[in-house]
């Protein structure tokens, strides 16, 4: 199979990912070719989150992040939302060098190419002097990603022009997803800004943890669960039951579902919201129907390959590859628009205290996920399989909520996602992006 540059791989997916006896070869979390095929097979033809819709506000708002291994520009211009790769078409310089902010221009402080929000080529110095031959300026924009959409707020993106809609990309993953995203009118905002760091550990590790790994819960975060009002997603309410749901395209999310008799049951999700999500009842019912309004309860989830999200704490993670042993994660607090202000600061605190580089529940998550990353660079460590039997062969169906469904301590999301990401590797990769046509409302150029 080649790769983008025309060699050719020299693993086998199918002796990676062995799904029948649901094994998987550690070599997937270190491995610097299936890390390189990765951001082919995966990053550049698959939809990727990239964040929300309220961090760029203004027209010219901007932000600066991650698709796969390009770094990119996501601009609001009067036309929408811009994707565009950071980098100067000139000589390939960096062409914006901050974080977020509000710019009418981009430029590029090696030769002074200058681009407008939009991309288009707006400044060439010495075009007339030194460019003697001419340059059309509409073929030399700022390389734009052809895909991008947004859901309920989430910015998502892609490299390639024939990807699916995003909407039938999330597909059944949805109908979780709106019971954060969708669940009152006005929609959601980010507050509090963004905690960003890196982790010694492969991105798999990460966005399978959040996919549907609630058995490593018991154990990993058995010391912060005995901490009376940090007891984690709402303490232990009864008569909840916990399953997870796999969903299409390695999609996975886990769940409590209340009884029939203890209808709210779910909305036991941390010290003080619980009122707030009383007094929206009604909103709840009328936007979600009764079972999501009342009893179900989504907890933790990945849209893969990407994104996760931790439900009941409000937390958005974004993952962004840095190598085969390094992830950039991003972390954003979610409130609804209409929460009062004293709410959405709990949530805020509420996030911050369990998540993130100092949260107390995920530096717990970090280390085992950097310990599982480079145990597979052991020399004997790489001839032994990984465990993702649990569960097999007890999957179901049920009526009223979709997915492939199995109890809360499964790895049926787990595998679910790996199946995905060994059919992508299996896939060739796509063609390389070829620029397009970047045009300015004028057709003119700066001197």
């Amino acid at each position: 199979m080649c790769d983008i540059h025309g060699g050719f791989v020299t693993f086998d997916v199918s002796r990676l990912v062995d799904l029948e006896n649901g094994l998987i070869d550690r070599r997937i979390f270190s491995d610097a070719e299936i890390y390189d095929a990765e951001m082919d097979r995966i990053f550049r033809r698959t939809w990727l989150a990239l964040g929300h819709e309220s961090e760029i506000a203004e027209t010219n708002d901007f932000f600066t992040t991650w698709m796969g291994a390009d770094p990119v520009i996501v601009s609001r211009t009067a036309q929408g939302i811009k994707v565009m790769l950071n980098m100067c078409r000139h000589r390939g310089g960096t062409v914006c060098r901050v974080d977020r902010g509000n710019a009418k221009l981009f430029l590029c402080p090696y030769h002074g190419w200058s681009y407008n929000p939009d991309g288009t080529l707006k400044v060439v110095p010495g075009l007339e002097a030194d460019y003697r031959h001419g340059i059309d300026p509409t073929q030399w924009g700022l390389l734009e990603a052809p895909r991008v959409a947004t859901y309920k707020g989430l910015i998502f993106a892609s490299w390639n022009p024939e990807v699916e809609p995003l909407e039938e990309f999330l597909g059944d993953a949805r109908f979780y997803l709106d019971c954060l995203l969708d669940r009152v009118e006005g929609g959601t905002e980010l507050v509090g800004g963004m905690r960003r760091w890196i982790i010694p550990t492969n991105w798999k590790h990460a966005a399978e943890n959040f996919v549907g790994d609630s058995y490593h819960a018991a154990a990993t975060h058995a010391s912060i669960m005995r901490v009376p009002g940090l007891e984690g997603a709402g303490g232990r309410v009864k008569d909840v039951v916990g399953y997870q749901a796999a969903l299409d395209n390695g999609h996975g999310v886990g769940m409590w579902m209340a009884s029939e008799d203890n209808a709210r049951g779910g909305y036991g999700h941390l010290a003080g919201i619980d009122d707030y999500l009383k007094s929206i009842q009604d909103q709840l019912v009328a936007k979600l129907g009764e079972l999501r309004a009342t009893r179900l309860t989504p907890v933790h989830a990945t849209i893969f390959p990407n994104f996760s999200i931790e439900f009941p704490f409000a937390s958005l993670h974004i993952w962004h590859p840095r190598g085969p042993l390094k992830t950039e994660v991003r972390d954003l607090t979610i409130v609804d628009k209409a929460m009062p202000a004293e709410m959405k600061d709990m949530l805020r605190r509420h996030c911050m205290l369990r998540q993130g580089p100092a949260g107390t529940w995920e530096q717990d998550d970090m280390d085992n996920w950097s310990q599982t990353t480079y145990s597979s660079l052991s020399p004997t460590a790489r001839g032994l399989m990984a465990n993702y039997q649990m569960g097999m062969g007890h999957e179901h169906t049920r009526d009223d909520i979709p997915g492939r469904i199995d109890n809360k301590s499964s790895d049926i999301n787990q595998r679910n996602m790996y199946a995905r990401w060994a059919e992508l590797m299996a896939m060739d990769p796509p063609p390389p992006q070829v620029p397009a046509a970047c045009r300015s409302h004028s057709g003119e150029i700066s001197r």
